[in-house]
């Protein structure tokens, strides 16, 4: 094996998820860059990088390309990291993680159509305080404004800021944010030397076509990302995309909400922690009280402030079902799902890889084995715990409060488990349920739950079947059952896959 993916492979065991940097920064310079599908020109670039020689480390992501980018000719210093499953374009992220990969205290930011000089960083001279970026106004000529984008800046400065705003999912004025940013945390910007740097000329129609905006020009789509970035600011506080390694590939981690109770904390985080190992990114969504007892015991977990509470209902601050898929449609992953929370996920993170390719047009579910006190094992048929499916299809769930003055349906109450399945099956969608290839009978479930008496009682159970009834008859979903045997209807409708 050569010793660069080595290297590779141990730089990427690091928590990206987390945003968090190596252990080890060496002094150097560090380019990085990005390509999805247009390798030609990153091939054409990547010659004068490498016959750069200040240039100790190039860090080239693919995000997803349908040609993998060939890597054996080149030499050691260039690393390749590549991207799976993501369908369009996103710069942001893209630029963000492979910033991430960097392990050199300077760091360079050109985009996979730059090509530089042998003396460009020679000419460029990095001092505390600064930084070079591209300015559009100093193009000389239509082809050098499209240097906007690069970027020279010491690595510490860069995290600072927290690098490029991942809100901004279009083309255009993700440089220009991150440098008003720079300056306004006291650098000073300085303007690269356009004798040094030269863009590769091409059509507007690839670029717009490769980064998937429906616009009828550049122009358009940044004027659209400057509005975004200004509804949806940037800050330190703002959290990147997750990712985790499969192999030599990155994967970008699916999005998991729960609500965790303020008791039975170890049981908890024991199941939280599960989650993590498996490879998804965990939101809790509690009342603003329960979060400040909560965050620092679960370090691993981004808490959401809700803005509704069942407090007044049920003595207890119950969250909507509603809120939750409107936090999940708002979030940076294209996987997300619903899991309780004191669900145990018994799977390695290779496992959640093969469930995600399931999703693309189906639901995927689980079903818990509850285990005694004495270690006895048993199948819960009567419901659901854990969903994963595509954010698209959030849309085909209705709203489960249809009554202001009453609540919906509410995480740890009945039924609500029942309506992302019939909503599903309501629109012709697979629903399927997986178990491992491993094992024999229950130990091929992927899920457990530490049996425990249950937190409703018959008069909460009542109040939701009819709530829940109510919301199937207003939205016409067609169901051929009532009561338990609603769950009897979805079990003879979706399938078992071992994975």
């Amino acid at each position: 094996m050569r010793d660069d993916i080595k290297e590779t492979r141990e730089l990427v065991n690091m928590n990206l998820y987390k945003g968090e940097q190596p252990t080890v920064i060496n002094t150097g310079i560090s380019v990085f860059t990005v390509c999805m599908n247009r390798n030609e020109n990153l091939y054409e670039s990547l010659k004068t990088w490498v016959a750069c020689p200040s240039i100790d480390e190039i860090i080239i992501l693919d995000w997803s390309s349908n040609n993998k980018i060939q890597y054996d000719f080149f030499p050691k210093k260039v690393k390749i990291f590549r991207v799976e499953g993501q369908k369009r374009w996103h710069l942001s992220k893209a630029f963000n993680l492979s910033a991430r990969l960097t392990s050199n205290d300077k760091i360079c930011k050109l985009d996979s159509d730059y090509k530089i000089s042998k003396d460009f960083f020679i000419k460029h001279r990095l001092k505390e305080g600064t930084f070079f970026a591209g300015n559009e106004s100093a193009a000389r000529n239509e082809n050098e404004r499209y240097l906007n984008g690069c970027l020279y800046i010491n690595r510490e400065d860069f995290f600072k800021v927290n690098g490029y705003n991942e809100n901004i999912n279009s083309y255009g004025y993700d440089d220009t944010d991150l440098y008003d940013r720079l300056e306004l945390s006291g650098l000073s910007k300085l303007a690269i030397d356009l004798n040094e740097i030269r863009h590769i000329a091409h059509k507007d129609s690839v670029r717009l076509n490769t980064k998937s905006i429906m616009k009828e020009s550049c122009e358009e789509s940044i004027k659209e990302s400057k509005i975004i970035s200004q509804e949806n600011p940037w800050s330190t506080d703002s959290k990147m995309s997750a990712f985790y390694h499969h192999g030599k590939r990155l994967i970008q981690r699916p999005t998991l909400i729960t609500s965790i109770p303020p008791h039975n904390l170890k049981m908890h985080k024991e199941c939280i922690d599960s989650w993590v190992l498996c490879g998804f990114d965990v939101l809790s969504l509690n009342e603003q009280d329960e979060i400040k007892r909560l965050e620092d015991k679960f370090p691993n977990v981004q808490f959401i402030a809700s803005k509704n509470s069942n407090r007044k209902h049920f003595g207890k601050p119950l969250v909507y079902i509603d809120e939750m898929i409107d936090v999940l449609r708002n979030v940076n992953t294209e996987l997300v799902g619903i899991c309780n929370s004191d669900i145990y996920i018994n799977s390695p993170m290779s496992l959640q890889f093969r469930m995600q390719r399931l999703t693309k047009d189906s639901l995927v579910v689980l079903q818990r084995v509850d285990v005694d006190s004495k270690g006895n094992k048993k199948l819960y048929k009567d419901g659901f715990d854990f969903f994963l499916l595509q954010k698209k299809n959030l849309d085909l769930i209705p709203k489960s409060k249809i009554i202001n003055e009453e609540p919906g349906l509410c995480m740890g109450m009945p039924w609500w488990d029942y309506l992302i399945p019939l909503s599903f099956l309501q629109m012709d969608k697979k629903i399927i349920r997986i178990v491992t290839d491993r094992g024999r009978f229950l130990d091929k479930n992927i899920i457990f739950h530490r049996d425990h008496e249950a937190n409703w009682n018959p008069l909460s159970y009542m109040y939701f079947n009819r709530k829940f009834l109510e919301l199937m008859e207003k939205v016409k979903m067609n169901i051929h059952a009532q009561g338990p045997a609603i769950i009897q209807e979805i079990l003879k409708n979706l399938s078992v896959q071992e994975i």
